[in-house]
């Protein structure tokens, strides 16, 4: 439970708001409102509002364990979703991803690694 969790004091209010989401599913508070969705990816990208995003942290699974979120379709769909002004990172170096992102006009930047040795991605909307 992320209650339990020890985190250092600048975190605390992140814990406060991850706690929430895991009850509730969605928060908001100043000019910042997060939706959690704990779902099959297919079934909701269809309904998520296209240009709306402000940023998407992109953490589906490994390509090699679910290759369908790494696809060109599915990443199109994905990208769509940024707000004119977003961003998407991820913890994925994938050059077709980063391929993928500047065929669709997006500036994409290495990024310190999240989780892993090799650069992950930042990926913003031009």
């Amino acid at each position: 439970q992320i209650k339990e969790l020890k985190v250092p004091g600048y975190y605390k209010k992140w814990q406060e708001v991850l706690s929430k989401l895991e009850n509730t599913n969605h928060i908001s508070f100043d000019k910042v409102s997060i939706s959690l969705n704990i779902c099959d990816a297919n079934q909701i990208i269809h309904t998520l509002p296209k240009n709306y995003y402000d940023v998407i942290f992109y953490d589906p699974f490994s390509h090699k364990t679910c290759p369908e979120f790494w696809m060109e379709e599915f990443l199109g769909q994905v990208f769509n979703l940024l707000s004119p002004n977003g961003t998407l990172t991820t913890y994925s170096g994938l050059k077709r991803v980063k391929k993928l992102a500047e065929d669709k006009g997006f500036t994409v930047t290495n990024i310190e690694p999240i989780g892993r040795k090799k650069p992950s991605l930042m990926i913003k909307a031009s």
